[in-house]
């Protein structure tokens, strides 16, 4: 399982950098149930949580995801 907290502006078909377990990373909302982290990991989205803070006072969605399934060439 996955927890990811992103930007509130971040939507559907969107790429976005950030870190995950302090590695550099990048972030695909591919359509309304997936999410791609590196081009490489589909994560099936469980739930999608909105208007949630972040520690600096931002605004944020939160996604929770499963484990990682995908291979890599049906990731796009």
């Amino acid at each position: 399982m996955l927890i990811l907290h992103m930007p509130a502006l971040f939507r559907v078909g969107e790429r976005a950098a950030c870190r995950i377990n302090g590695a550099p990373a990048t972030v695909y909302w591919r359509d309304a149930s997936t999410v791609v982290l590196n081009d490489t990991d589909a994560r099936s989205i469980l739930m999608v949580e909105r208007g949630g803070i972040d520690g600096a006072g931002r605004l944020i969605v939160s996604f929770t995801c499963s484990d990682a399934a995908a291979e890599p060439e049906t990731a796009f």
